[in-house]
């Protein structure tokens, strides 16, 4: 969080003879350019392990993944047959996938975790360079500072978790991560749209409320030194927000879930600003002083 606090922090502010702040206080700090480079480092390694992992095969034998099921395709059938007259041994038909697993780790080569540990990499990057577009627009553009506009961002980074999601779950079927008789993809799929829209529509309103009576500035005004209680209960909260999304991007990246990190990373830096956006009361009683 630390980190994030200062990229957006404000650059040296010059004031005028009349009190006011110069024009280049709305220009971007140079601290921003922390979060560039070292996404477009993430990316160029990222895309490597992915060219990488493309050039040599999922499995070390070609059929694998279907030999193994069909070895196991007697005992998954007499599973079934039983289940006409009773119900499915759970049990057993956990230990069959399980075992089709055990032998299917013998036949896999590096391909799944260098290609997932590639496209979480790039999304590390992409999610980096974003937030450094975004903090450039941030601090040049009083349209981004707008609450209406910062809380279409905030819908965007939920509504591009749905074609991800689908393409995340598309390659693992198409790679085999899971049996045949495993649950389809359209279950996890399903769970995953509901919680969007759900988490979105939630998180939508706590921002909302977050942004009440708060003032979203260029340059930032970095003071996380509370004066009430209530102050200090906001700081707290979206300071543990802020340390969930980084679990989760911290968590997503060996997964090649792109539809997390990439999401979760420009989130980061919009709650950081959330966190440091002064109070409006405090905003006009500071100008009243400059005037």
């Amino acid at each position: 969080m630390s980190f994030a606090l200062a990229v957006v922090q404000p650059a040296r502010c010059y004031q005028r003879m009349d009190g006011r702040p110069a024009v280049n206080c709305t220009q971007l700090p140079r601290r921003a350019r922390r979060l560039l480079w070292p996404g477009i480092f993430f990316v160029v390694v990222g895309a490597v392990l992915i060219l990488y992992a493309s050039t040599m095969p999922v499995f070390t034998e070609a059929g694998a993944p279907n030999r193994v099921q069909d070895e196991l395709r007697g005992e998954l059938d007499e599973i079934y047959t039983q289940a006409q007259t009773a119900q499915i041994d759970d049990g057993r038909f956990d230990q069959l996938t399980q075992e089709w697993y055990a032998r299917m780790d013998a036949y896999e080569t590096p391909h799944k975790s260098l290609f997932d540990l590639g496209v979480g990499l790039l999304a590390l990057g992409a999610g980096l360079v974003a937030s450094f577009q975004f903090v450039r627009c941030y601090h040049q553009n009083e349209r981004y500072r707008d609450v209406g506009f910062f809380l279409r961002i905030w819908f965007w980074l939920w509504a591009i978790q749905i074609p991800f999601s689908f393409l995340y779950f598309s390659v693992k079927i198409l790679r085999n991560d899971s049996p045949g008789w495993s649950d389809s993809i359209a279950i996890p799929i399903f769970n995953g749209w509901v919680f969007t829209i759900v988490g979105w529509a939630v998180t939508r309103m706590i921002l909302r409320r977050l942004l009440r009576r708060r003032v979203l500035v260029a340059p930032p005004q970095l003071n996380l030194r509370p004066q009430s209680l209530r102050a200090w209960g906001r700081t707290i909260f979206v300071s543990f927000w802020i340390c969930l999304l980084a679990l989760c991007v911290v968590g997503a990246v060996p997964e090649g879930d792109f539809g997390t990190v990439f999401p979760c990373m420009v989130a980061g830096v919009l709650l950081c600003l959330v966190l440091i956006a002064p109070e409006a009361v405090q905003m006009s009683e500071d100008g009243s002083e400059n005037s």
